[in-house]
């Protein structure tokens, strides 16, 4: 864009109207500012353009525009002042780039970070243990939650898998093979296995793997969640030889018994 020294346009390419939408005929004589600026430009960029301007200096800056079919845009933009041999002011030269989609983009990272930062945070201070890993299951990171039910620390884990780290022979054999095939599959699963801890305790864990995948589709790695049911699983197994002893007791019994519960519905008999 060319302007006189009172700023008013005298001339624009052919990248301006592909950009604005406006030909020469549409803006001719009039200020690049009142014919392109809105309510969504920011006023204090504005300011400084008009101040630099005013002082017959150059500008550089970015701004939001509106175009001839109300569509708005980002613009890169640097201006320098024209003068005659004798210095005195003839008008200015602005040369624009639009930036729209450098600036989507940017905004999107921006996004993404703001998410992935309070991903991260829920992820730390979960009282679930988190697991990450990369496609051949070697661990890359893990929360203070792992640590505090495993007793070992992240520079302890990363680079080994969960099941090299804390494998348990009491895990049924069915459950890891759910595992290892979910896992060549790229696809998730939720089982619970037997690990032993850094101290050489086992506890019973319910596990969530779910397959990460990039900005491609591709499967990357997987996060898997770990709950401790140890506590459940000790009162399961101490309800089944409770039941077992109740069950051979009774049947020792001579003579005939029947339980019925409230509802006169038979719950046990010899």
């Amino acid at each position: 864009v060319i302007t006189d020294a009172q700023r008013r346009i005298t001339w624009v390419n052919e990248a301006f109207t592909h950009i604005t939408g406006y030909s020469l005929a549409d803006v001719q004589g009039q200020v690049p500012g009142q014919v392109l600026q809105f309510e969504g430009t920011d006023a204090d960029e504005v300011v400084r353009l008009r101040a630099a301007l005013d002082s017959g200096e150059g500008f550089r800056g970015e701004l939001l525009n509106r175009g001839k079919s109300g569509h708005v845009y980002w613009i890169s933009l640097a201006i320098q002042p024209l003068r005659a041999a004798d210095g005195s002011l003839t008008g200015f030269m602005a040369v624009e780039v639009d930036i729209t989609e450098r600036k989507a983009t940017l905004q999107r990272l921006q996004e993404a970070e703001a998410q992935a930062q309070r991903l991260a945070m829920v992820v730390r201070r979960t009282s679930n243990a988190v697991v990450i890993t990369d496609r051949q299951l070697r661990i890359e990171w893990v929360n203070e939650a792992f640590t505090h039910l495993y007793g070992y620390s992240v520079d302890q884990a990363v680079g080994r898998t969960p099941g090299e780290l804390l494998g348990s022979p009491r895990t049924p054999v069915a459950t890891l093979a759910m595992l290892r095939d979910a896992a060549a599959a790229g696809t998730g699963c939720r089982v619970e296995i037997v690990n032993r801890t850094a101290d050489g305790r086992e506890v019973w864990i319910d596990t969530e793997v779910q397959p990460r995948v990039d900005a491609q589709g591709h499967v990357d790695g997987f996060v898997e969640i770990q709950s401790d049911v140890t506590a459940r699983r000790q009162a399961e197994a101490e309800a089944q030889r409770s039941g077992d002893l109740l069950r051979n007791a009774i049947e020792a019994i001579d003579e005939a018994f029947v339980l019925y519960d409230a509802d006169d519905r038979l719950v046990m008999c010899n």
